[in-house]
């Protein structure tokens, strides 16, 4: 009986064989490849569909108060609710938008905490944590990436007078 070593280079018999297979893997990779791309192609209803379901399950999500008992919901737990994977979630929105699912989530959470820092009587801290970030130094770096400007600068721009 001959071992799987020999038995591989048997079925390599010239030069060319390695080449071959290699090659019709290559193609097969690609067939899949165009049929994934294809489903963002005929689904645009569909995928904008998506995308205002997973607004609506953020927005769920933090008027329901699970934010403070649960703190920034995953990308995993929205896509579980909306009945698709993760990676199918973050393509179709990063298709739909130019943007990824995690992207996403970062701008609904700014756009809450620009509410919030309206409220003086709370501190940077204290939005942060209400956010569901347990480090306010990343919730500050976040905001100001997102936003060009520091929460608190943003809190003194817009303050009430």
């Amino acid at each position: 009986m001959l071992s799987w070593s020999a038995n591989l280079e048997t079925l390599n018999q010239d030069e060319f064989s390695k080449e071959i297979i290699i090659s019709q893997l290559c193609v097969l990779l690609k067939y899949a490849n165009r049929f994934y791309e294809r489903q963002f192609l005929n689904y645009k209803e569909l995928s904008h569909n998506l995308l205002e379901q997973f607004n609506e399950q953020l927005s769920n999500y933090f008027e329901s108060g699970q934010l403070k008992e649960n703190g920034i919901p995953s990308i995993q737990h929205i896509a579980d609710k909306l009945s698709v994977s993760k990676r199918y979630l973050s393509d179709t929105l990063k298709k739909e938008t130019g943007k990824t699912s995690t992207e996403h989530m970062q701008l609904y959470l700014i756009d809450e905490a620009k509410n919030i820092l309206l409220n003086p009587e709370k501190s940077i801290s204290e939005v942060a944590y209400e956010l569901g970030f347990e480090y306010p130094p990343y919730f500050s770096r976040l905001f100001k990436k997102k936003e060009g400007i520091s929460p608190y600068a943003y809190r003194e721009k817009y303050k009430m007078n």
